[in-house]
């Protein structure tokens, strides 16, 4: 079982090893590997080196992830860059996390702060303006709930107790069947449209629990136009691979899961090594998860199961080389 799903790793990173031997412009999966180790470096507050590869990842791309933005504008103000940092400020959208934000900015003036404020709240405005595809979102995720709320709160509590799964079983056919139909929808559309998330979305992320539902045979029958979505910055990595995490999943004899990403479940036995290209195939971090990233200073996101191992071997992982 394990030895079928490595070789199924393997030959995801070998499909994918072309394409990212070298930076391309408006290539994301280029650009989220060097923001992964920026943002190694910022949490590891080694702000220096940490400003040197976000600026790097910038250049690859023309459209910036706002949380990647912002842990930018905090780093250059900790290497004494603070006319650059209020100048990157102006063009962010997170006013009410930078009135909060006390541990970054320290000496900032109350002028100053609250002169950024009123700019990030106008800045915000237009980022409202960029939901184009909140009607379609709605849609989909309406239809992808709809059955499988009716399942959690009716269907499942009350025939459970009675041992009758003839209509559960009816109601997850159903589901099943409404999960084919939202997958050609969804494909449909993003072909129109492109895919409604990532830079072509303004970053939001509500079309991913739909595609979480979307199957295997979803994702194998997409899997290259996916990755063109991916390299496009209309995915984000974490979108994907959770999925694929989550469909492409064996267990051992002991209950151990192993999966090509660790995105999914929470501990993983997958090599080390394989999992580390896997992650850096698709531009997903190997070290920190995929939760909220704007912490406070001296704190950490939640890392990954194998973050230990490529800490104490930094000389060899690395998602830049």
């Amino acid at each position: 079982m394990i030895k079928s799903l490595l070789l199924l790793s393997i030959f995801i990173f070998c499909a994918q090893s072309q394409a990212i031997t070298q930076s391309e412009k408006s290539n994301y999966i280029d650009y989220y590997n060097f923001v992964n180790e920026a943002e190694y470096n910022f949490y590891e507050m080694d702000y220096p080196k940490s400003v040197d590869l976000f600026e790097k990842a910038f250049k690859i791309v023309d459209i910036r992830k706002p949380d990647h933005h912002y842990n930018y504008c905090r780093a250059l103000w900790e290497v004494d860059k603070t006319k650059k940092s209020i100048k990157e400020l102006n063009k962010s959208a997170y006013s009410n996390y930078f009135l909060a934000d006390t541990t970054y900015f320290e000496g900032m003036t109350l002028d100053t702060r609250n002169r950024i404020v009123k700019i990030m709240e106008e800045n915000e405005k237009e980022v409202m303006l960029n939901w184009k595809h909140t009607d379609f979102i709605d849609s989909l995720t309406y239809h992808d709930q709809r059955i499988r709320k009716l399942i959690s709160d009716s269907i499942q509590p009350y025939y459970s107790l009675r041992e009758n799964d003839t209509l559960l079983e009816y109601h997850y056919k159903l589901m099943r069947a409404q999960d084919i139909k939202n997958g050609i929808a969804l494909i449909e559309y993003s072909k129109k449209h492109g895919f409604p998330a990532g830079v072509n979305g303004a970053w939001d992320q509500s079309i991913s629990r739909v595609v979480l539902h979307l199957g295997r045979d979803w994702i194998i029958e997409n899997y290259y136009y996916l990755m063109g979505e991916l390299k496009k910055g209309n995915i984000e990595p974490v979108a994907l691979t959770r999925a694929i995490d989550r469909y492409f999943v064996n267990e051992t004899s002991c209950n151990e899961i192993v999966s090509p990403y660790n995105s999914y479940f929470g501990k993983n036995f997958n090599d080390p090594f394989l999992l580390f290209m896997n992650c850096k195939s698709m531009g997903l971090s190997p070290y920190y998860g995929y939760n909220w990233r704007l912490y406070p200073k001296g704190w950490r996101p939640y890392p990954t199961e194998q973050d230990e191992i490529y800490r104490a071997n930094k000389e060899i992982y690395n998602t830049t080389f």
